[in-house]
């Protein structure tokens, strides 16, 4: 070999291995600085380990293998003890972690650890929610860079991508840990920064620009497997404060009577589908800290809602009283603040299988659209404004404008609410689809001109008034035939009803009669049947059916009263014609 090739090999040889051991030496001063820095920043909490570490020098480039963030039970219980400890623990594993564009001279030289990407590829991140009681943290506690600044002046990240993680959420609230879990989730991170200036900026959540999330064609059975779950995207962002959910459905894996069998008792069959669900304005810092839900708005868009109930069923032994609305939201394990909820061009239906008809009564308000204010659990909110207050109009059958206005006492012990509203002009015979099969009564004849109503109640009972405007009323009560199933006209019945039933509101003598609303709730009994009852007592009063007139129709006449009827009938009749 000549001496020139000789003394070239020899050279080579040489800086291959001076820059391994240079690699070898800021490997190791790389790997110390990056755990060091982990478990200063937070106090102890949470040490970082991996079992390798892959670095090239010129290129800055750097992997590890195996990585975990582990928190020390230890130092979380003794923080814990003294009120510093925060709610949320972390425990995070993956496979392997890439960064880019590391300079390892400007963290030996200028204390700067500045790197352009991270990417955690199907990382698997488990939180824990422990609840306890925090103290406020006194001035003197040290922020994440002056823990750092003894070794670091600056942290920077440009962007942290998180692909395809598996995320687990477990609420150690309950005395059984209550788990949510999510995969294939994608987390993506802008401008981390730590230094002298960010330590200071409220506008960064975590010392970041932004947390994005995004979860897509999510799929989930509910623990009783009775309903599928289903959700086309997820979203979320720290800078954009919002969390929005699009096509979310629920829906249920049997059909209306079968999926009722599953239960003893009577269970509200839920078919449910939101095209957009949009919560503004989020304060994650205080959600992270406090765990308190304060936004500004939350949009429920195209929403189609279907319940069903089976009544041949028994009903159930709790008392729905609980279900209220704004009681529902008492019993809420976080406290929420939502300064207004928007329902926009939804539709919902609402049926019962009657045991009597063996048919089903469906009633629908469609083109629903709803504003709340003041949806909150939150007792600073409550001391300025204790009052949620609903407004909304729908199409009672696709045909009758209805608008309601409903107010909550949000602090009532005995759920008390109010209730106001109109109903404009509609044909009575499109409620026939409700009233043949739920009330088997049929509506021949009549027109609503016009219908205001005002009801307070709580969560035992209602009273009001109902003015109902309307012309030519006429009904056919029905009886359901054993042999063949169909429903048939009670006719004698159905002229006496019609005797008592007033055809006009105002009569003749130009007096409008002003139905009651009085109605008590059936511990089984949900708000919106106590609503219905409520209105439906004051409906009928209005019509000139009165408890004691009700009581005259439901009875089968004997032989001499049916011919008393009958001339009756006719008198009535040769009076029509004169």
């Amino acid at each position: 070999m000549p001496v020139a090739w000789k003394w070239t090999f020899g050279v080579l040889i040489i800086l291959i291995a001076v820059t391994i051991a240079v690699g070898a030496y800021w490997k190791a001063v790389i790997s110390n600085k990056i755990k060091d820095a982990v478990s200063k920043s937070t106090m102890g909490l949470y040490t970082l380990d991996f079992s390798d570490m892959h670095f090239k020098l010129f290129s800055g480039g750097l992997a590890f293998d195996s990585v975990s963030l582990k928190p020390d039970t230890s130092v979380f219980n003794r923080m814990r003890n003294t009120g510093d400890a925060p709610r949320h623990l972390f425990d995070i594993g993956l496979s392997s972690l890439i960064i880019t564009d590391l300079s390892p001279l400007d963290i030996y030289f200028k204390k700067k650890l500045h790197l352009n990407v991270i990417v955690l590829d199907k990382p698997v991140i488990k939180v824990f929610y422990n609840e306890f009681k925090t103290r406020d943290l006194p001035e003197e506690v040290k922020t994440a860079y002056q823990q750092i600044s003894g070794f670091l002046n600056s942290v920077i990240v440009k962007d942290i991508s998180i692909k395809d993680a598996g995320f687990k959420y477990i609420d150690n609230s309950y005395s059984i840990p209550d788990t949510t879990e999510f995969k294939g989730l994608t987390v993506k991170v802008t401008d981390l920064r730590i230094d002298s200036l960010a330590q200071f900026d409220k506008s960064r959540f975590y010392y970041t620009k932004e947390i994005f999330v995004q979860l897509k064609n999510y799929r989930h059975s509910t623990k009783n497997t009775l309903y599928n779950i289903s959700i086309g995207e997820i979203a979320a962002s720290t800078s954009g404060k919002y969390l929005m959910l699009r096509k979310f459905s629920l829906k249920p894996r049997y059909p209306e009577m079968e999926f009722s069998r599953h239960y003893k008792y009577q269970h509200d069959r839920y078919d449910l589908f939101f095209d957009k669900i949009t919560l503004n304005d989020i304060d994650f810092a205080r959600l992270n800290s406090q765990r308190r839900l304060l936004a500004g708005k939350l949009s429920i868009e195209d929403a189609v809602i279907k319940i069903f109930m089976n009544r041949e069923l028994p009903p159930v032994t709790f008392d729905k009283g609980r279900n209220y609305p704004h009681v529902v939201l008492k019993r809420l394990k976080i406290n929420t603040r939502i300064d207004t909820l928007l329902i926009k061009r939804t539709g919902i239906s609402y049926s019962e299988f009657n045991p009597d008809s063996k048919r089903k009564g469906t009633v629908t308000f469609n083109k629903f659209n709803a504003s709340i204010l003041n949806v909150t659990n939150d007792s600073l909110s409550l001391a300025r404004n204790h009052w949620a207050r609903a407004t909304t109009s729908a199409l009672l059958m696709n045909k009758g404008l209805m608008n309601v206005r409903i107010n909550f006492d949000l602090t009532s012990a005995t759920g008390g609410f109010d209730f106001n509203g109109s109903l404009g002009k509609m044909d009575m015979r499109v409620l026939n689809p409700l009233s043949r099969n739920m009330s088997l009564a049929k509506i021949e004849s009549g027109m609503i001109t016009k219908a205001t109503f005002s009801v307070a109640g709580n969560l035992h009972n209602t009273s009001g008034s109902i003015r109902l405007y309307y012309n030519d009323l006429k009904v056919e009560l029905l009886k359901r035939d054993d042999d063949t199933g169909k429903l048939k006209d009670k006719t004698l019945v159905s002229s006496v009803a019609n005797i008592l039933v007033k055809d006009d509101n105002p009569g003749d003598d130009g007096k409008l009669r002003i139905g009651k609303t009085s109605a008590t709730r059936l511990s089984s009994a949900s708000f919106f049947n106590l609503m219905w009852k409520s209105l439906f007592a004051g409906m009928k009063e209005s019509i000139g059916l009165t408890l004691e007139s009700t009581d005259k129709v439901k009875v089968e006449p004997s032989k001499k009263e049916q011919r008393k009827l009958k001339r009756k009938l006719r008198r009535e009749k040769r009076k029509d014609n004169n």
